[in-house]
């Protein structure tokens, strides 16, 4: 049995993220799961039609609280919604994620089957890939088109993404999220790296510090990269999520909060390690090259069916224009 957390604050994007949720909570009717929504409670016209979305909803456990604070908290949230999860394995998803309900058995099946947690890599989607997902609801050829390196319907990997499954009494051991982080980033970070390090050792090193965003992902860097390696066996056996597009406007509030939230993050990972502030960053050689082909040489497959994890081509290149606007209009009403 799992329960499902979800974050909503309908501070931006309201109609678009009750439409999301909704596809949420309409695909989990057919299983078991419980679905818990962690509300900041605005008091505005987009609250009571969440009420309203999830008032006879069996499955659905919405809960509510107005925060004192202005900013979305990702953080504070789902650790609100955690409060209410009934079940022991709880699974870490945003409303922006497609809902594939039978991957979410499969992460709960690697978590009941005594794995300490399952990470899973997320392909963003652009507008075409979101169209096609929603209307044909084939996600596999999604896939099998990014590792022919399509770059059509992907706009990039998240590897890791902040889409994970875990024993509850882990998550209250680690003391949950750091509401420290409010708007856009970081806190998933934090909670992965302390999840991590509660079940294996992580080397402090300085090349951990490393914050760098990446194109291929296994030439990722820094804590990226350790993060990613946990990643690598969901990735061998084509297991993802996907992330729906949606518009973003990086000048708003919520994203140019990142830049704070990213420096909080090294002082925290900082105190993880126990590394000081005058130990001098270096990078050295890719951190995922060797566990990747390991990876591949222990599980039989064969390497060169993932050579699209070195590809490192802007995101842009063979896209359509007119097909991602046409599609972007598509995807503002679905």
């Amino acid at each position: 049995m799992l329960s499902i957390v979800i974050p909503i604050d309908l501070l931006r994007r309201p109609s678009n993220l009750l439409k999301r949720l909704k596809h949420i909570v309409c695909a989990a009717r057919s299983s078991s799961f419980q679905v818990v929504v962690g509300h900041n409670d605005r008091g505005q016209i987009d609250d009571a039609k969440l009420k309203g979305l999830l008032k006879n909803e069996p499955s659905v456990t919405l809960v509510s609280k107005k925060f004192a604070f202005f900013e979305t908290s990702q953080a504070a949230l789902r650790n609100l919604a955690v409060s209410s999860a009934k079940f022991e394995t709880i699974l870490f998803l945003d409303a922006d994620i497609y809902a594939d309900i039978e991957l979410f058995q499969y992460l709960a099946c690697r978590v009941a089957g005594g794995e300490p947690y399952a990470m899973l890599p997320c392909l963003y989607l652009t507008p075409t890939g979101t169209r096609e997902l929603l209307s044909r609801k084939i996600g596999m050829d999604i896939i099998n088109g990014f590792f022919q390196f399509d770059r059509k319907k992907v706009l990039h990997l998240a590897m890791p993404s902040s889409i994970i499954a875990m024993k509850k009494e882990d998550y209250f051991s680690l003391g949950g999220f750091n509401e420290a982080y409010k708007g856009h980033g970081y806190e998933d970070f934090d909670f992965m790296m302390r999840l991590i390090m509660k079940s294996s050792k992580v080397k402090a090193a300085s090349e951990i510090l490393i914050d760098k965003p990446y194109r291929a992902p296994l030439l990722s860097e820094g804590f990226r990269a350790v993060l990613a390696e946990k990643c690598i066996p969901h990735v061998l056996e084509k297991k993802f999520a996907f992330h729906l597009w949606h518009p973003r406007n990086g000048k708003e509030s919520y994203y140019l909060r990142r830049s704070e939230n990213a420096k909080i993050f090294q002082g925290e990972l900082r105190k993880c390690l126990d590394i000081n502030y005058e130990m001098e960053i270096n990078s050295g050689v890719p951190f995922l090259i060797e566990p990747f082909f390991r990876a591949c040489m222990e599980k039989g497959y064969k390497p060169t069916d993932f050579y699209a994890l070195f590809h490192a081509a802007p995101s842009h290149q063979g896209r359509s224009k007119f097909s991602d606007w046409a599609a972007k209009i598509f995807c503002s009403f679905a």
